[in-house]
């Protein structure tokens, strides 16, 4: 079976990729790229800079977490686990980013959790946070 061969004649255009702009003869009117791994590229660049800002929240939020929890292992033997907000600072624990906002029965403040760790506010004037873990 023989292929159908158009003799329409398309005008060059360039790649609609910013990274390559090369110019190239479309064999169709609708083709934007100058070859299909331009257009992988293209919709991969696109979607990774989407990405970025939404998975960013994401990651912030692991790292706390894996800041909590180091906290934690280091204060194993102490019984009430107080933090000065000066120490998260120091680890880069950022306080701007999601967490699960639940009331303390006990105190009645609220208790920021980073999936398996969580920060109280336990003195306000010294800036002093109770650590707590899910258990």
């Amino acid at each position: 079976m023989s292929r159908r061969i158009s003799n329409r004649r398309y005008p060059a255009r360039k790649c609609k990729n910013p990274a390559c702009k090369e110019g190239f003869v479309p064999h169709d009117r609708r083709q934007e790229y100058c070859e299909p791994q331009c257009r992988i590229n293209a919709n991969n660049d696109r979607r990774f800079e989407a990405n970025k800002t939404r998975f960013s929240d994401e990651k912030q939020v692991r790292l706390n977490n894996r800041i909590l929890e180091a906290l934690w292992k280091k204060m194993q033997g102490q019984k009430q686990k107080l933090i000065h907000k000066s120490i998260l600072e120091w680890e880069k624990f950022r306080f701007d980013s999601q967490a699960m906002i639940v009331k303390n029965t006990i105190t009645g403040n609220s208790i920021l959790w980073y999936y398996d760790y969580g920060l109280e506010l336990t003195d306000q004037t010294r800036k002093l946070y109770e650590l707590h873990k899910k258990s």
